[in-house]
């Protein structure tokens, strides 16, 4: 014996429902690692640039001096000394 189908009337709406499909454990995980990774990897970019700024110091500092222009080169070097 086949069921019949029941239809909705024909001039009314018809009921919906949304419904969230359920994340699975790898997807929780996902999230939630990603939550801690960001600030990490932002954390070691900041150190990783300041070892690079700290071992090249003098280097940045005469490259400043020159952007800043030989016309002010004595003032600029009592300024950073």
């Amino acid at each position: 014996m086949v069921p019949k189908l029941r239809l909705a009337s024909p001039g009314g709406p018809l009921p919906v429902q949304v419904v969230a499909v359920p994340a699975s454990g790898l997807q929780y995980l996902a999230r939630r690692w990603v939550r801690f990774l960001v600030p990490l990897g932002t954390a070691g970019m900041v150190l990783i640039f300041t070892v690079f700024i700290l071992i090249k110091q003098e280097d940045l500092r005469n490259r400043l001096l020159r952007l800043a222009g030989m016309a002010q080169l004595n003032a600029m070097t009592l300024a950073f000394g």
